[in-house]
């Protein structure tokens, strides 16, 4: 079930998500926490496909148009380029719970997709082989997951989830090469609101120096305002 959420930018919570310090997947769970009011222990435990949903709907909330722009590199020629979507493409309903899947040697398993606890975890674990990775979200457990396991187990996961390992057609605009390139929206979605928080800041300092309010007072003011006030300032206007 969809939770509420509100536009990232309102409130000094909102100013302290350490993108830049924190691991991906703690910025996102910060983030999430103070957009949608959930405990981070919840968020954490929520799947990698219902944050990324999110994350969508935070930034979406202020802005149902937006896209975000990629730069990406031809595997033929070498040559960088940029490419945009639209976001609200990304939108989707969301599967939480286990799916039956059959191994390769026959067996019936259930599959579960992977949390941000799960990242977590791993991420502290002392042993990061792939296939015990893997094997954490079969059931029953797995104690011994087979190498050729692992490409199903990916097709699977990724047929459940399509938008957290994204594929947008690229073709190269210098060389013609067709190609699908990998996207990581939740990292490009990261990088989105980390830059909105740089300008957020920005404002904060131009504001609180021309008019001499607190930190609160300026986030309590709705965007539209603040954009108003700081364009005076920048014109002339305000001393």
């Amino acid at each position: 079930m969809a939770v509420p959420v509100r536009p990232f930018g309102q409130t000094a919570a909102d100013l302290d998500v350490a993108f830049a310090a924190a691991a991906p997947d703690e910025a996102a769970t910060a983030l999430l926490a103070a957009c949608t009011g959930c405990e981070a222990t919840a968020v954490r435990g929520w799947t990698l496909a219902r944050r990324l949903q999110a994350l969508l709907a935070v930034r979406l909330a202020d802005e149902p148009g937006a896209r975000v722009p990629a730069v990406l590199r031809c595997t033929a020629c070498g040559e960088a380029f940029g490419l945009e979507f639209e976001l609200a493409q990304c939108v989707g309903e969301v599967e939480d719970g286990p799916m039956p899947w059959t191994a390769p040697d026959g067996q019936a398993l259930a599959l579960r997709l992977p949390t941000a606890a799960d990242l977590q975890g791993w991420r502290q674990a002392a042993v990061r082989d792939e296939r015990q990775l893997a094997a954490t979200l079969l059931a029953p457990p797995v104690t011994a997951l087979p190498e050729d396991w692992l490409a199903p187990l990916a097709e699977a996961l990724a047929e459940r989830d399509p938008c957290t390992a994204l594929q947008v057609p690229a073709p190269c605009p210098a060389c013609g090469q067709p190609h699908s390139a990998d996207i990581d929206l939740e990292a490009l979605l990261l990088a989105d609101f980390a830059a909105r928080q740089r300008r957020l800041l920005d404002d904060v300092a131009t504001l609180a120096r021309a008019f001499h309010w607190s930190e609160a007072q300026i986030l309590e003011l709705p965007a539209w305002r603040r954009a108003h006030y700081i364009a005076r300032i920048e014109s002339g206007l305000v001393a």
